[in-house]
């Protein structure tokens, strides 16, 4: 019970932390300071880590990986959108 309540505490901290961020790129549309290659690397490993919440079952790894993978693709997809426009 006591790690079922620490990992839903984890999930709710880090997947907060991250959201400011991706709504401040989303709203400004400037990603001049957005890494692609970070992004994707962060895609990549979220999406292993709802891979490993399936294969545990821990849910609270698999629904909190999956926002956070939901924002990384949002940024990249907006940073690839900029490269292609010629903005960044």
């Amino acid at each position: 019970m006591l790690t079922v309540l620490v990992a839903n505490i984890a999930a709710i901290i880090t997947t907060g932390c991250f959201l400011p961020q991706v709504i401040s790129v989303l709203k400004a549309k400037d990603t001049k300071a957005v890494s692609l290659v970070s992004y994707i690397a962060l895609f990549c490993g979220v999406s292993l880590w709802v891979l490993y919440g399936f294969l545990v079952g821990e849910y609270s790894i698999v629904i909190s990986n999956i926002i956070i993978a939901i924002c990384a693709l949002l940024v990249a997809g907006k940073k690839i959108i900029n490269l292609k426009k010629g903005i960044d």
